[in-house]
């Protein structure tokens, strides 16, 4: 390392008392801060789309149907995600809080958690910075800050993660004398089972290959091996060891396998394989409506470290260098496996790469130090600092203040006020052209019959199985443009008399429309319409948003 590594960034005392003092009291004071800003956020605002109703309303129908094993949404298995963050729901709605707060609160939580484990982690790597740097600049990052905030089971995932690396570093960095390292070993293995129970095998992919490819670099690069391949395959194996790799596994498979079982068993087989397969290998190697190009995380990675983003590429090029050392070449491993493993992914989203933030950020303190100024990349820390500290301020304020008042902008809460308000002024069955979206679920109840194209909505009113005065809920995205070529998705053709009447959302900005179907509708031939989409069998026996 350069010249920071002998500066001083805590003053000289002659106390170790005050010195720790010191270095402490600011993490303190952003756990605290952290910690006041999501408790008012907990219930200060209504559940923002598109995760947060999705959850919201698994958790409710969960219990309402005194079903704790199988998630469920509209009245059908969600295979969705694995069952922790429900779980958690379910626990926070039993013992009394809103079901909004129930499940944010194991996200805000698991922040907290992440804010710690980034903490250990500056200190275990003896970064020659303020302990709260890394802390302070990662809890400020735009990316973690925003899906910290809203429930989702990234959350979980992102500090699953995060705890095994900091396991994982420990057993490495301890000397194979040192002792016991059980609760270390604790830290890896549950934090990859935490990050597979909150999403799925993706958790292993984010955490057993970087560190087995760590594992074979630092044979490879350690003098004891003089770059020789049979001793650095020993070398491998014996470093191996020291995590415990088949205790590990078994605790995993104690965890993990008993819920896909049981599920199994008790829905179908045909749910696992939606869980793992779709869930998983499908969306990987398709995209489906995440499709993105290959350069996508480029834009992600910056926009959503920023600023400390722009060190690493500097950071890289440091730990390319310092490849033999274990710090750079953990976080060059982390950082970069990540990326490049959803980037050749055809699903990208930008919070898929979060698992590896510690490590995009601990690029960027690696590009502090290489650096040659020294005046320069006190500057850069100081700047970076001042950015992050302000950024939480803002952040706090937006939470406390504006939240509120923008709570309706996304939840939507009055315009299905409005509907349910028009519903009950005339009484009639309510189905949805298209799948529900869960939004509309929790406001209007589940389950809610649907309809998925405009020929079986016709067809349907012609054999009266959907009966005169009944309501049609149609997302406003789903009426086609003036002049544009109605698709098997679409609600066409919107006519008028002698088929409907449009009771909600003639109002510019609506986000739904509202439509009661007529008397004399039943004695309509079926129009043209355009032919339906093909539907899958997962579509047709779970819920798969």
């Amino acid at each position: 390392m350069n010249g920071l590594r002998n500066m001083s960034f805590n003053g000289d005392h002659d106390s170790a008392t005050d010195s720790i003092k010191i270095q402490t009291s600011p993490i303190s004071l952003l756990l605290a801060g952290i910690g006041v800003i999501y408790f008012v956020g907990l219930f200060n605002h209504g559940l923002i789309p598109s995760m947060e109703p999705r959850f919201a309303e698994v958790v409710t129908e969960m219990i309402a149907q005194g079903q704790y094993l199988v998630p469920t949404k509209n009245g059908i298995p969600y295979v969705e995600y694995p069952p922790l963050l429900y779980w958690l729901g379910i626990i926070g709605k039993t013992v009394g809080l809103p079901i909004e707060a129930a499940v944010r609160l194991p996200c805000y939580l698991a922040f907290i958690l992440w804010i710690v484990l980034l903490a250990k982690l500056q200190g275990l790597l003896k970064f020659p910075h303020p302990k709260i740097a890394l802390p302070l600049i990662g809890a400020a990052s735009p990316a973690v800050l925003w899906h910290f905030f809203t429930a989702q089971t990234d959350a979980l995932l992102i500090v699953g993660v995060g705890l095994a690396f900091l396991g994982f570093a420990e057993i490495r960095m301890s000397s194979p004398n040192s002792g016991s390292q059980w609760a270390a070993w604790w830290r890896l293995w549950g934090g990859i089972a935490l990050a597979v129970l909150a999403k799925g095998p993706v958790g292993i992919a984010c955490t057993m290959p970087p560190m087995g490819l760590e594992l074979i670099l630092a044979a490879w690069f350690s003098a004891e091996t003089g770059k020789s391949i049979f001793r650095a395959v020993g070398l491998t194996w014996s470093m191996g060891l020291r995590v415990k790799p088949i205790r590990g596994l078994i605790l995993i498979t104690v965890l993990i396998l008993p819920w896909y079982l049981i599920s199994g068993i008790q829905e179908s087989w045909d749910f696992i394989r939606a869980v793992i397969i779709y869930q998983n290998v499908e969306r990987y190697t398709t995209g489906f409506d995440h499709l993105q190009p290959w350069w996508y995380y480029f834009g992600s990675v910056l926009a959503g470290f920023f600023p400390i983003s722009f060190l690493i590429p500097a950071g890289i090029w440091f730990c390319a260098r310092r490849r033999a050392d274990f710090g750079p070449r953990l976080a060059l491993i982390w950082g970069l496996w990540t990326f490049m493993f959803f980037s050749i992914s055809m699903s990208k989203q930008g919070k898929y790469i979060l698992p590896s933030a510690p490590a995009f950020l601990l690029l960027g303190f690696y590009g502090l130090e290489g650096l040659r100024n020294q005046g320069r990349a006190l500057r850069w820390r100081g700047w970076v600092v001042q950015w992050s500290a302000s950024v939480l301020f803002v952040w706090g304020l937006v939470v406390v203040v504006a939240m509120p008042a923008l709570s309706e902008r996304f939840s939507k809460e009055d315009e299905y006020v409005q509907i349910r308000a028009a519903m009950a002024s005339q009484p009639g069955d309510l189905f949805h052209f298209g799948w529900p979206r869960s939004l509309s679920l929790f406001y209007l109840g589940a389950p809610m019959e649907y309809v998925r194209s405009s020929r079986e909505l016709y067809q349907k009113i012609s054999a009266r199985e959907i009966s005169a005065g009944s309501y049609i809920l149609v997302e406003t995205k789903r009426i086609p443009a003036s002049g544009a070529t109605p698709r098997g998705r679409h609600f066409h053709p919107l006519a008028a008399s002698p088929w409907f009447e449009q009771v909600h959302g003639a109002k510019a900005g609506s986000d739904l429309q509202l439509y009661r179907v007529l008397p004399q509708a039943h004695m309509q031939s079926p129009p043209d319409t355009p032919d339906p989409e093909i539907v899958n069998w997962r579509d047709m026996k779970f819920d798969t948003d």
